[in-house]
């Protein structure tokens, strides 16, 4: 688990979509000037624009993966179409990174706003880059909802945990 205040970057991991909210991500990283970091399935994205602090870091695998988040700051998680849980943000969790999620779908049952990441409305590039922001600006808010982040997926997503709800 790595200090998320450390982190150098807000970090998007995932399919390059419709829906996804990159372009969302990407707008409100030039409002709030923040470096953002993709990483995905595809080695470019046609909405980065010259100027943006934002680029593409191939991830591989689950270990380039794990090694992407845990350099980040803050994960985001921008979609605009409804999620049924957020794989990636659970994953960020389980690194003590803070998310910062549209508030739509399965990510509000996942990201408990104000405890273990912050919420925000989908397709709004202004509150997200404040909420951005907000936490960049904050490392011990950081911290903490990294903490109780990795908390909440010791706690609700293993494996074990996982099975006795299906039963």
């Amino acid at each position: 688990v790595a200090d998320p205040a450390q982190g150098t970057y807000v970090a998007y991991a995932g399919r390059f979509a419709p829906g996804k909210g990159i372009d969302v991500l990407l707008a409100a990283g030039r409002e709030c000037g923040l470096p953002i970091r993709l990483s995905g399935d595809k080695d470019h994205l046609d909405l980065i624009r010259p100027g943006d602090d934002a680029r593409v870091v191939p991830a591989r695998d689950r270990e380039e993966v794990a090694a992407f988040l845990r350099g980040a700051r803050i994960l985001a998680v921008p979609s605009t179409w409804l999620e049924t849980f957020g794989l990636v943000a659970a994953e960020a969790m389980s690194h003590g990174l803070p998310v910062v999620a549209s508030r739509i779908g399965g990510l509000i049952e996942n990201v408990e706003d104000g405890v273990s990441g912050l919420l925000c409305e989908p397709g709004d590039p202004h509150e997200l880059a404040r909420v951005l922001k907000r936490l960049w600006d904050d490392p011990e808010l950081c911290r903490q909802l990294g903490r109780a982040g990795r908390l909440r997926t010791e706690r609700h997503f293993r494996a074990e945990e996982h099975f006795r709800g299906l039963l």
